[in-house]
């Protein structure tokens, strides 16, 4: 049984957003359909600062966004997750 979700109701959120560099920031996906799903984040230059397969479970994921294990340092940022012939957007602020 596979009940496609629409990639409408699926909830995308990247927090705490803005970032005061405080925390890390966390990126998170629920209730869409997929197994695995790609993350990358881009600088206002566009450059692919981050990127990672995710597996999805129970129809969602929550992981931690870094650059080299670092976090991300102040400036705007493009979160995409893409899975299934979807893409999802978020900008990021880290102050």
């Amino acid at each position: 049984q596979n009940i496609q979700i629409p990639a409408e109701s699926a909830d995308f959120k990247v927090f705490p957003n803005p970032n005061l560099g405080e925390s890390d920031t966390y990126v998170s996906l629920q209730g869409f359909k997929a197994d695995n799903l790609l993350v990358v984040v881009y600088d206002m230059l566009g450059r692919e600062i981050y990127s990672k397969v995710q597996l999805m479970e129970n129809g969602g994921f929550l992981f931690t966004v870094s650059s080299d294990g670092h976090r991300l340092t102040s400036g705007i940022y493009l979160i995409t997750a893409s899975a299934n012939d979807k893409v999802f957007h978020q900008k990021l602020i880290v102050k």
